[in-house]
């Protein structure tokens, strides 16, 4: 094995070549591993076990020294062995009951990518005079780093992370001097990427209304955009807002007739409304016909027709009601637990308030959100 350091206490095996440059200082690595303590073959601790890769930032403290110096030797699709001394590693006390003192521990890492925020690292430690004398071009490469980290991020299924380094991008972005047309257009396809991905992230945590701001604020810039159209009706559908859903999706297909995304989008969107039907002509059927009785048409429910106590339908009250008045909130799931009377009870006390329902589907795959109509205040969609 080759070393590492000058007193041989970290050693590489290369098991397989990998490809492009070397990591550099502050990357943001994402990797999987299996870790050893010398000579037992039971890993200790593995990401191929959760099936989840880890990620961290090189050199920043957030692995052990070990890890730092070996991945900073490593490049993109490279698996290599590294044996680590105690000293570069989790030293003389270990990490108990899993980690013995003065443990020797094998790695082996697969760095699957890396994305490098070097400019934005530089451009945090400017200051405010130094940042207002950055170029466009200079100010792209650190709008570009945070938006690579975001989908990194995002990859990964940090979405708050994510949403994070957008946000930061999409700051940069706007506060950028532009100096003529040429600018400006370049300026304008990032800022419509970043509030797409702003968008996409949002309808991962089931943020709908915030979604369909940032669609709303693409097609201010690109009246024209597929994916705002498309993401558009994502959020409709999260919503229950099935018919507003259809005709952003539709929209979507006639400008891109060819996409199957969007067909299957459009087929898995008729069958929940489907669905949807079908569950209403199921509570009508229980409630006003025998089992023999066929309700093919919508029925007028009200709270009387539905056998729920009256202490149930009064707590529904007041906790909707505060839901309602709460400046920090735009949406609240019920208990899982509802029966299906209990959910079309909630179903009428939100819409005399003028919220929003989503029922859960037959499977109970979901349970029942409200939400606001009105879109919330700009500064409450940072996370």
């Amino acid at each position: 094995m080759e070393s590492l350091t000058t007193d041989k206490k970290v050693l590489k095996k290369v098991l397989r070549q990998g490809v492009g440059e070397v990591v550099p200082e502050g990357a943001l690595c994402k990797v999987h591993y299996n870790g050893y303590i010398e000579n037992q073959d039971v890993p200790f601790d593995s990401s191929r076990l959760r099936r989840r890769p880890q990620s961290f930032r090189l050199g920043r403290c957030e692995v052990i020294t070990g890890w730092d110096i070996g991945l900073k030797t490593m490049r993109k699709d490279e698996i290599a062995k590294f044996l680590i001394s105690h000293e570069y590693a989790f030293g003389k006390m270990g990490c108990p009951p899993r980690i013995p003192p003065k443990a020797t521990l094998l790695f082996e890492i697969e760095l699957i990518s890396w994305v490098d925020n070097a400019a934005a690292d530089e451009y945090s430690k400017l200051t405010s005079e130094e940042k207002r004398g950055k170029t466009f071009q200079e100010m792209l490469q650190v709008v570009h780093g945070e938006r690579e980290m975001g989908n990194e991020h995002f990859m990964s299924h940090h979405y708050a992370k994510a949403s994070r380094c957008y946000n930061t991008a999409v700051r940069l972005l706007e506060g950028v001097m532009l100096k003529d047309e040429e600018e400006e257009t370049a300026w304008k396809a990032d800022l419509v990427r970043l509030k797409l991905n702003q968008a996409l992230v949002s309808l991962r945590q089931t943020h709908s209304r915030v979604a369909l701001r940032y669609c709303g604020e693409v097609l201010e810039y690109d009246p024209k955009n597929v994916k705002a159209f498309y993401r558009s009706g994502q959020a409709y559908k999260q919503l229950g807002e099935f018919d507003k859903a259809k005709e952003n999706y539709l929209i979507a297909l006639k400008a891109a007739p060819k996409n199957l995304v969007i067909r299957r989008e459009i087929e898995d969107l008729n069958r929940v409304v489907t669905d949807h039907k079908a569950r209403e002509r199921k509570i009508c059927k229980k409630m006003f016909h025998n089992e023999k009785s066929q309700c093919t048409t919508p029925c007028v429910i009200s709270l009387r027709d539905l056998k729920v106590p009256e202490d149930f339908i009064t707590e529904l009250r007041i906790s909707l009601r505060d839901f309602a008045e709460d400046d920090f909130r735009y949406e609240t799931n019920l208990p899982s637990t509802l029966s299906e009377e209990e959910c079309l009870a909630a179903k009428l006390v939100a819409e005399e308030m003028d919220l929003l329902v989503t029922l859960p589907d037959f499977n109970r795959r979901y349970s029942a959100r409200i939400n606001k109509r009105e879109k919330p205040p700009s500064e409450l969609d940072y996370y």
